[in-house]
């Protein structure tokens, strides 16, 4: 996949996950988490973009094993990311419920899928197809 077509689809992806914030902040236990919830995607929009850096060099590589090492990797530092943002809010804020993880868990699935895809598409790729 080329940048260009990886920028158009995650701008793309992105903007649907916009608007799936802006429907489900018009839910008032829901509105009341929106700053955690904006912050959540600039996150995910970040974290693809270095997965997409991680995962084109790592299809360049002429190691065939390398690029089954970075998706290893990828899924242990999301999660570890994950967690540590949804604790420093939990530190920061102290919510009073839980509905805060509604959108969070909605843009995790979100941005997985579209990572897992990118992935797919890099495995099937020779480091001459990308040179």
């Amino acid at each position: 996949m080329s940048f260009l077509r990886f920028l158009l689809a995650l701008a793309s992806l992105s903007a649907v996950a916009a608007l799936m914030l802006v429907f489900v902040h018009q839910w008032a236990v829901v509105g009341a988490h929106a700053r955690f919830s904006w912050l959540s995607l600039g996150f995910f929009v970040l974290l693809t973009l270095l997965i997409y850096a991680w995962a084109y060099r790592s299809a360049r590589s002429n190691n065939p094993k390398l690029l089954l090492q970075v998706a290893i990797g990828v899924t242990a530092f999301k999660i570890a990311a994950c967690i540590a943002l949804v604790w420093g809010y939990v530190q920061q804020q102290a919510p009073q419920d839980h509905w805060f993880l509604l959108p969070f868990f909605s843009l995790y699935l979100l941005y997985t899928i579209f990572e897992t895809h990118l992935l797919m598409r890099f495995s099937r790729l020779t480091p001459n197809d990308l040179s």
